[in-house]
């Protein structure tokens, strides 16, 4: 299962901004991800474009928490089985 991860500098908000999708089904997103896979989950961070080069790196870091914590298949699996809203 394929995660695509998103961290982008924008002018049109004032702080950063953090969203998590589960798609209901996966679908391949080869325009979006390195290898036409099924996608299943979409983490997206908007930054303010004058945020100082630490503040990037943070959510860097963030992201890279994110895309660990769903490589591992332990995660993964309760993600993709959770049928709550």
């Amino acid at each position: 299962m394929i995660v695509v991860l998103f961290i982008i500098q924008v002018d049109f908000v004032q702080q950063p901004l953090m969203v998590f999708c589960r798609l209901s089904e996966p679908a391949v997103m080869a325009d979006l991800s390195e290898v036409a896979l099924p996608t299943r989950f979409v983490f997206l961070v908007l930054s303010p474009e004058d945020d100082g080069p630490n503040v990037i790196w943070e959510i860097s870091e963030m992201g890279r928490s994110i895309g660990s914590m769903l490589g591992d298949q332990v995660n993964s699996a309760k993600l993709q089985n959770d049928t709550a809203g």
